[in-house]
């Protein structure tokens, strides 16, 4: 039997606290009473009732923050994004609940882009803002420089792919094979963390118009060649691996 407690006393999950006022961190409503959900010390702030947890939580994303995060999921509109870590704080898991967050493709690149995956593709790792928590997770890569794609393989063949000055709009490319793209570059791509950058975002040509190359691309009348590798072929584009590529053993991209 859960026993009652007030402001100020340490509680465990189930015990009933007698207080007025809404239920915050650390404590629920169930029919009509507020129960802790966590082990902590109860406050009453404003009208909320909350339990400071006395160990460590799951990491909470807030508006503002800014994530690392995987593309696990390319759809018409959206990208979805597993979140790994919040930066600039200490290492914790997240809650299922907040786990993943959306990209809308709005919020992708300051440019025409029909779909998310015309500037990222499944797996590659990227730095976005959290503009939103509830009810989902809503994430954009828009507004700095930093933001945007940090990690990126290539789909042909598997080999990281290097940024590229070498053609408009067609901003990395691998060093095995033929491949080029586009991808929605943070400044400091291929780095993880550079303070400064590298000003690898002017790749992007925000608020330029597509050349007729990269225009032929992209994912019209709903079209999605970002989907498989396959996909690009369909298209007419055939990645060529070099003969002193294919005469090496074992496999694996990036090396």
């Amino acid at each position: 039997m859960s026993s009652t407690v007030t402001d100020g006393i340490f509680v465990t999950p189930g015990d009933k606290i007698e207080l007025s006022g809404d239920a915050g961190a650390g404590v629920a409503d169930v029919d009509g009473a507020l129960i802790a959900t966590q082990i902590g010390v109860v406050t009453l702030t404003d009208g909320s009732v909350t339990v400071s947890s006395a160990t460590d939580v799951p990491r909470l994303p807030v508006i503002g923050d800014v994530v690392i995060g995987q593309v696990s999921r390319l759809q018409n509109k959206t990208a979805e994004v597993k979140i790994l870590h919040v930066e600039g704080k200490a290492f914790r898991d997240l809650p299922a609940e907040q786990l993943f967050g959306d990209l809308f493709v709005a919020e992708v690149v300051n440019r025409f882009l029909p779909a998310p995956g015309d500037a990222m593709r499944k797996n590659d790792v990227i730095r976005a803002e959290v503009l939103q928590t509830k009810p989902i997770i809503k994430l954009t890569t828009k507004p700095k420089p930093r933001y945007g794609v940090l990690h990126a393989a290539c789909p042909a063949c598997g080999e990281i792919l290097s940024p590229s000055d070498v053609k408009e709009d067609f901003n990395v490319a691998c060093n095995r094979c033929d491949y080029t793209a586009y991808r929605a570059l943070a400044d400091d791509y291929g780095h993880g963390f550079f303070e400064d950058g590298n000003g690898l975002d002017a790749l992007n040509r925000g608020g330029e118009r597509w050349n007729s190359d990269a225009e032929a691309r992209l994912s019209h009348d709903g079209s999605r060649p970002y989907l498989s590798p396959l996909a690009d072929y369909r298209r007419g584009s055939v990645h060529e691996i070099p003969k002193k590529f294919l005469s090496r053993s074992g496999g694996g991209g990036g090396r």
